[in-house]
């Protein structure tokens, strides 16, 4: 489950219905796996921070995550994909 790649803890699961809750901060993070479909090539929704994304990466690769390469703008970052195929970005200032 994504939750164990970005060493979160679960809140709450209904997984026969497509729902976890996952405890990241302050605030809890809600995953739902709609039925409905998207353009792939749109920018992702949700983003998280790593003060080292460097590290952040090869940990997620080392866990067999689809990962594309960082990429240095006036911020670093890298997307990723869940295990329904969403794109994730993780970035660092």
């Amino acid at each position: 489950m994504v939750y164990r790649y970005i060493g979160s803890t679960v809140l709450f699961d209904d997984l026969k219905n497509n729902l976890i809750v996952l405890k990241l901060g302050e605030t809890p993070l809600i995953l739902l796996k709609a039925d409905t479909t998207y353009e792939r090539s749109r920018q992702p929704h949700f983003n998280f921070f790593s003060e080292n994304i460097v590290v952040t990466h090869s940990q997620l690769q080392n866990k067999d995550v689809t990962v594309k390469a960082i990429e240095t703008y006036d911020s670093m970052s890298s997307f990723f994909y869940d295990l329904f195929g969403n794109k994730l970005e993780v970035c660092s200032f």
